[in-house]
């Protein structure tokens, strides 16, 4: 397997951890204005980042 694979793989697994840190910390403090205003622009992040290792890898 490639470095360039192996990276993406870890960029998707890494990804993967912080979006399920970013669900649990929204259930956690629905109403708090650290989750209205910031969890939603890094989630949007984490996800982008998740699908750019995907496509990398269906490449």
């Amino acid at each position: 397997m490639s470095s360039v694979k192996i990276a993406c793989l870890k960029l998707h697994f890494i990804a993967e951890i912080l979006i399920e840190n970013q669900l649990l910390l929204k259930s956690k403090w629905r109403s708090t204005l650290y989750n209205n205003i910031d969890n939603g622009d890094y989630l949007l992040s984490c996800l982008e980042m998740k699908n750019n290792a995907s496509n990398l890898l269906k490449a």
